[in-house]
């Protein structure tokens, strides 16, 4: 089975494509995140940091 594609933003912006949970691609910007997620159906999910 093949792992899932999605995209994560981290809270200061920065956008990676990821494969599981191995990175992919750095430094997307926001304008290619979200023509990932709406031509491709990736999904773009929101990184939390506790501090």
């Amino acid at each position: 089975m093949q792992e899932a594609v999605r995209i994560m933003v981290r809270p200061d912006g920065r956008y990676t494509l990821y494969r599981g949970e191995t990175p992919l691609i750095f430094g997307l910007t926001r304008e290619m995140a979200f023509t990932l997620a709406e031509s491709c159906g990736v999904v773009i999910e929101r990184a939390y940091s506790i501090n």
